[in-house]
């Protein structure tokens, strides 16, 4: 055989095996290499994933948190506004009421003292009579009875 190419002790034919096989070799080896890159390359970006996802809820939390606060505080000024009228109104009511109670506790009153003059009145009314009977009856009494003339 004629050597087609080569240099010096090493012909291309005689060696094309070896060649061959050192090619499925280095293939062999790259391309293990390269999954491992592509699987270490995957696993930092899950990782990467991972931390911006944490990141990401983290912000997302104090986000919301911050939207809860707002809420609460227009909740709690709603409530206060709310809570505010009621009192008004049951202030109100109870004024009205008050009132009432006052005009009739004032009606009782008046009621039982003009009771209480009445009967003053006609105990009073009682005395007098009597004591226009017994003065009556006296004068007749003094009327009846011949008066003895004084001497003087």
């Amino acid at each position: 055989m004629n050597p087609l190419a080569g240099f010096k002790d090493f012909i291309l034919m005689n060696n094309l095996y070896l060649i061959i096989i050192a090619f499925i070799v280095s293939g062999i080896v790259i391309e293990r290499i390269y999954r491992r890159i592509v699987r270490t390359r995957e696993e930092v970006k899950q990782r990467y994933v991972n931390v911006d996802d944490t990141i990401e809820s983290k912000v997302e939390m104090k986000e919301k948190s911050v939207v809860t606060l707002e809420k609460i505080e227009t909740g709690i000024k709603d409530l206060k506004k709310e809570i505010t009228t009621k009192i008004e109104k049951l202030t109100s009511e109870i004024e009205g009421k008050k009132e009432e109670v006052v005009n009739k506790v004032e009606n009782i009153i008046d009621t039982k003292v003009q009771d209480k003059l009445n009967k003053i009145d006609d105990r009073i009314n009682k005395a007098l009579q009597t004591k226009k009977n017994s003065t009556a009856s006296i004068k007749k009494k003094k009327i009846l009875k011949p008066q003895k003339k004084k001497k003087l």
